[in-house]
């Protein structure tokens, strides 16, 4: 992933909880992972914004994969995405 994509991270699907998002590390069609300050359970729904320096932000709903201390106060987060990205989208971030 391009390093200036930045990356809200919302706890629960319509993206009304506390924003938890850092940075966009990795990218694929299915799934994302992200950079992020605070800790999110497996199985969890997360609604992510996506935002390229350049092009348009992006609202994804996505589960909760995996989640791992990155060091004291950040966590990486795999996140399987409920629709997959399309080539355009996922043009502008890689």
């Amino acid at each position: 992933a391009k390093r200036s994509v930045r990356a809200e991270c919302r706890l629960g699907p319509r993206g009304l909880g506390a924003d938890v998002g850092a940075v966009l590390f990795d990218v694929s069609e299915f799934g994302l992972r992200l950079v992020l300050t605070a800790a999110v359970s497996p199985g969890q729904e997360v609604e992510v914004t996506l935002k390229p320096q350049s092009g348009r932000d992006t609202r994804h709903v996505a589960e909760v994969v995996w989640c791992a201390p990155r060091d004291a106060a950040t966590w990486w987060a795999g996140l399987r995405l409920r629709q997959p990205l399309n080539y355009a989208d996922l043009s502008a971030l890689v």
